[in-house]
Parts: C-alpha cells; structure tokens; sequence
C-alpha cells in the first residue's frame, strides 16, 4: 500500500517538473510576449479604425406577370405549360435581362452622374463622399463632353470666396473663386460651395473625373440582380458600395428608370395600337364613301321602275 502511494506522488512531482520545464522559458521573455500582445492589438484597432468599410445595399422587386392576368385559367395552365417546354421565356429572366441592361446602367449613371466622384481628402484615409458633399461641380459646355475625358483635381479651400484648385496629374495650381466659371483640362468648368459655413468649407476635397463608358462597365459587374427563388415572382437586386447613401440612390434609380421605361414602352404600344384604328377607321371611311358614291351614280344613271301595282 505504502509503494502505492509513493508512486502516485512521484508522477505529481514529475507532471510539475515537466510544466515548469515548459513554461519557464517562455517566462523570462514575459516583456516580449506582452510587447508583442500590445503591437498585435495596436495593428487591430488603427485597422479597424481607419479602413473603408463596405456595405450592402438591397433591395426587391415584384414583377407582375401581366400576360397571366389578361387571360383565363385554364389559358394560362397551357402557358405555364408551354414555357416549361422551352416555348416561351420566363418573364423573371425578361426582367432580370432589363435590368442587367447596358442602356438602363448607363440612363442611371447619367442622371446621378456617377462619373463624377468626390473625396474628403481631410484624414489620414480618403472618404468617398455622395450627399455629404461640401463642393459641386459644373461642367458648364456640357457633361457628354467629359464622358470620354479624366482628371482628378484637389480643391484646398482659402477663404469663404476663394480656393487653390490643383490639378494633380499635371502638377498644376490656380487659385480660383467659387461661383466664377474658370478653364480647365475637361474644359470650362464652375465650383460651387454647398454650405457657406466655415467649418464644412474649410476641408479639401478631391475630384476624379472617369470615363463615362468606364463607370457604366463597373457597375454593370457590381451590380447582382438574381430572382428570389424558383416560386417567387420577385428578383434581388443588391450592390456592395463603400458609401452607403451613394449605394441606396444607385439602386433607386435603376427601379425608377425601369419603371420609367415600362411606362414608355407601354405608351408606346398603345400609341401604335391608336395608329393602327385610326388607320383601319380611316380606310374604312373612305371605303364607304366610295360605295355610297358608286350607288348614288348607279342610280342617276339607270331609271328606277316601280313595280308596286295599285289595288
């Protein structure tokens, strides 16, 4: 019984000597482990701190199936029925075709003019700014003009009046007026302060100009459109964007011009549609006319013989 016992302390003792054997080198760089602790966490936080997150911005659409309502039941099974065949294709898959659209991207670019970026160049990082924009710039001959131009200029606010406007890939400064139209790269162009108080006009911005086909081509790969599921009459649409106003206003206006084309489109087949009776009544009329007069000559021409007899 005694062995026992003197066994079981000497594994103890053994296990103590092991974790002591293996810790204790760690130990005595103790000031290391927790200088490196201390840098490893520094890292996190100024990463975290300073990087440019990304957002999600999403949003859904009911398509309605307009044929499927025009037409009865039983119909509408032997469509279903069809387009499962390979028929006719799906109205999702239409829709989601429209929307993925070169043209529609581009009406959207253009009427957000997405080619025309700001910065808050303020920090250590730049901002990408939207609504919150303190400077707007006018291209005054047009904005096609600039659609196949670039250029990125700094604004470096001096007073409430007055500005350096730097051009930065030709190493160029001005100093300029807000609100006086002035001759630049892309051509004649005017700045303007959204806010006349001093502490939104005294940060610099930075502004690139893109390529107009360029910007609809990005957004044509950033933007996913995809149905809900195999059921649903409904699609996704979703786009990842560092700012998320910008984001929002994106995918609002690509509903809004899809809707604006629908409508279009619809004015226009009913357009065609009046054209088409106008022209059918109109040939019509003209038709009768033509007979009425062919009878009245028939019958100034040939005598008329009352064959009633008298009682």
């Amino acid at each position: 019984m005694i062995n026992k016992i003197d066994s079981n302390n000497e594994l103890k003792i053994n296990d103590e000597l092991n974790i002591k054997h293996l810790i204790f080198p760690y130990i005595i760089h103790w000031k290391w482990i927790l200088i490196s602790i201390f840098i490893s966490l520094s890292i996190a936080f100024i990463y975290l701190r300073y990087s440019t997150p990304t957002y999600g911005v999403v949003a859904k659409v009911l398509i309605k199936d307009e044929d499927k309502g025009n037409i009865p039941s039983e119909m509408s099974a032997f469509k279903d029925l069809s387009s499962m065949m390979g028929g006719t294709k799906n109205n999702i898959e239409n829709e989601i075709e429209i929307f993925k659209s070169r043209s529609l991207i581009s009406k959207v670019v253009k009427d957000l003019k997405l080619n025309i970026s700001y910065f808050d160049i303020s920090g250590i990082t730049k901002k990408e700014l939207f609504e919150e924009t303190n400077y707007k710039l006018y291209i005054l001959n047009g904005d096609s003009s600039v659609y196949f131009k670039n250029g990125v200029f700094q604004i470096l606010p001096k007073s409430q009046n007055n500005f350096e406007f730097i051009d930065v890939e030709q190493n160029s400064k001005t100093i300029q007026k807000f609100g006086k139209a002035f001759d630049s790269k892309i051509g004649k162009i005017l700045i303007t302060p959204s806010s006349r108080s001093i502490k939104n006009i005294s940060k610099p911005v930075e502004i690139i100009i893109s390529n107009f086909d360029f910007i609809v081509d990005s957004y044509l790969q950033a933007i996913n459109v995809e149905a809900t599921n195999k059921e649903s009459s409904a699609i996704q649409i979703s786009l990842e964007t560092q700012n998320i106003q910008k984001g929002i206003a994106i995918i609002d206006n690509l509903i809004e011009q899809h809707k604006k084309d629908a409508i279009t489109d619809k004015n226009q087949v009913a357009q065609n549609t009046l054209n088409f009776i106008n022209e059918r009544l109109e040939f019509i009329t003209k038709e009768l006319s033509n007979v009425e007069q062919n009878v009245s000559t028939f019958k100034s021409n040939n005598k008329i013989f009352d064959l009633t007899t008298n009682a």
